[in-house]
């Protein structure tokens, strides 16, 4: 009796660990599909729906134009209406009705995406593909690239563990986003925290609220891996342009596991797994030792 409970608790064990080394799975698009397509305007309109697969769940629909950030606001109900004749989960259907006017896109040929949003915030594209896009012809104005203009670093250094950097800048033609920062040719990080309101700067340049701001960045570099890096401060602007604001170098001493820049946490319904392995593992070894007390 003894040997089986003790198979059993190993058993047990091995689940849990299984579930600690199992990872989610990445939401990406099963199926879709385009019930009405007008792409030739002057007003557009792309209709259907999509199913996606994966730990994840459908949260908004939108499109992209080109490569600049997707517009969200087109996602049509239709979850109970597919679902219903797919079979599929409809927390993970749902349908889009996007629409908007060639005036709405600047003037020339451009390629449009309809664009899924899941509610753990990751992109996906209906089209599966990027060149997969529907050629649509703009008729707006014409488009000028936003570019950095006037900028000003009130303080900034990367030492002792720590980077910081405080000043403004002034965007041509375009407008902030957000600020943030990378470390060597990394992914940037971008946080809305480091925004600095800062009317002064836009009263006195003639610029407004949104192409004209501050900003002040602090950062933990202290678990970067060892050796020289650097630190560049950037703005992301409204229509996806990144601009390196100021660049830091810095040296690491730290001897152990470089920490990610973005670390992934692990998700409820893996905690959730592997709790419920542990309280099995706990209760089958107080069968064990209750028995072994007899």
């Amino acid at each position: 009796m003894k040997k089986i409970l003790a198979l059993a608790i190993v058993a047990v064990m091995t689940v849990a660990l299984f579930a600690v080394g199992a990872h989610a799975e990445d939401a990406s698009v099963q199926q879709s599909n385009f019930d009405a397509v007008n792409a030739t305007g002057p007003d557009l309109q792309f209709y259907g729906w999509v199913i996606i697969k994966g730990d994840d769940t459908i949260s908004d629909i939108g499109y992209r134009i080109d490569s600049k950030d997707p517009v969200f606001s087109s996602l049509k109900d239709r979850s109970a209406e597919v679902s219903g004749v797919i079979g599929s989960d409809p927390a993970k259907t749902n349908g889009f009705d996007v629409r908007l006017s060639t005036d709405d896109i600047p003037a020339g040929e451009h390629v449009l995406h309809v664009v899924l949003k899941t509610a753990g915030g990751a992109l996906l594209d209906v089209n599966q593909g990027s060149s997969d896009g529907f050629k649509v012809v703009g008729t707006g104005p014409e488009e000028v690239p936003a570019s950095l203009g006037n900028k000003w670093i009130d303080g900034g250094y990367a030492q002792d563990g720590k980077a910081y950097c405080r000043g403004w800048v002034f965007i041509n033609d375009g407008t902030i986003d957000v600020f943030g920062y990378r470390i060597d040719d990394g992914n940037p990080v971008f946080d809305a925290a480091y925004e600095q309101d800062r009317a002064d700067v836009w009263e006195a340049f003639g610029g407004t609220a949104e192409n004209s701001n501050g900003f002040e960045i602090s950062v933990d570099i202290s678990k970067v891996a060892k050796g020289d890096h650097t630190i560049t401060f950037a703005v992301k602007t409204g229509d996806g342009q990144i601009f390196d604001i100021e660049t830091k170098d810095f040296t690491s001493n730290y001897e152990g596991e470089p920490e990610p820049q973005q670390p992934d946490n692990p998700g409820t319904a893996d905690a959730s797994v592997i709790a419920i392995a542990a309280a099995a593992c706990v209760a089958l070894a107080g069968v064990v030792i209750a028995k072994k007390v007899k």
